[in-house]
């Protein structure tokens, strides 16, 4: 009878976790380290394609997602390829750095 709670217990511990994802958030909650402030640094997930950019997580607020797009429509070196990118987002002295360029004014 043991055995056959476990296979149940297993799925719902799968479960959720996989709906535990935190959608829509570009900082983490949780320092990772002791010193971390962890309103000002954080990462977006975007596909370059040819028919524009695809966000791996649409609930991402929309000034980000702007800031990210004014990222791109610069043409840097490095970033015209069609691949997936993991940017640095951060929200420092009132404005949002893409991988280290100012964009735009923080919301």
């Amino acid at each position: 009878m043991k055995f056959f709670y476990l296979p149940i217990l297993l799925t719902l511990c799968l479960a959720t976790t996989a709906f535990s994802q935190k959608w829509g958030r570009v900082f983490p909650r949780t320092p990772k380290t002791p010193m971390e402030q962890v309103n000002r640094n954080g990462k977006i997930v975007v596909r370059n394609t040819m028919y524009g950019l695809v966000f791996q997580d649409n609930e991402i607020p929309q000034a980000y997602k702007k800031a990210v797009q004014m990222f791109f429509k610069k043409r840097l070196n490095g970033y015209a390829d069609i691949k997936t990118y993991t940017l640095k987002i951060e929200n420092y002295q009132g404005y949002i750095w893409v991988e280290g360029y100012k964009i735009t004014k923080a919301p």
